[in-house]
């Protein structure tokens, strides 16, 4: 996969700077909440093939799946996303472990609210299709967010 195409591709359909507005945060809470209710998934699995550690988790898996998929497309891509998904979990744990009576309200509403940015931002670019509904457009939503950022830093991909 040319990662210049999927961005150009994922940008075709965002062009409206009030859609972009919406959109990047959007993704940001999106995946904050995904990986809030990976954290909670029980994790018997994991532990066994990774041992008794408490970072042993399902958003962890998630996180270095998203870095191989991204590793064979932009090394730039992937550090930026990489950084984002640590960060991701640093914040997860963060909420989990200082406001536990919260979590749940957190990552429930981070999910709520991020699919309704998007389609916000998706019914304003008039690509109502594109919406949260299409899996394989949803994981390329870092990618197409650190590309533009990436891009506007004038580091090609």
């Amino acid at each position: 996969m040319d990662i210049d195409k999927i961005v150009d591709q994922y940008s075709s359909t965002h062009k409206k700077m009030g859609g972009i507005a919406l959109h990047i945060p959007g993704i940001v809470l999106l995946y904050f909440g995904v990986m809030g209710l990976l954290w909670v998934v029980p994790n018997e699995l994991i532990v066994k093939w990774a041992g008794n550690n408490e970072y042993a988790k399902w958003s962890l898996v998630l996180v270095i799946l998203m870095v191989l998929v991204y590793g064979s497309m932009s090394f730039y891509l992937t550090f930026a996303i990489g950084l984002f998904m640590f960060g991701q979990l640093v914040a997860v744990e963060w909420v989990f472990n200082n406001y536990p009576e919260y979590f749940m309200q957190a990552v429930v509403g981070s999910v709520i609210g991020g699919f309704l940015l998007i389609v916000a931002s998706n019914a304003l670019e008039k690509c109502l299709k594109n919406t949260i509904l299409d899996l394989k457009r949803v994981a390329f939503g870092p990618a197409w967010m650190f590309g533009l950022l990436l891009r506007q830093l004038g580091i090609s991909l």
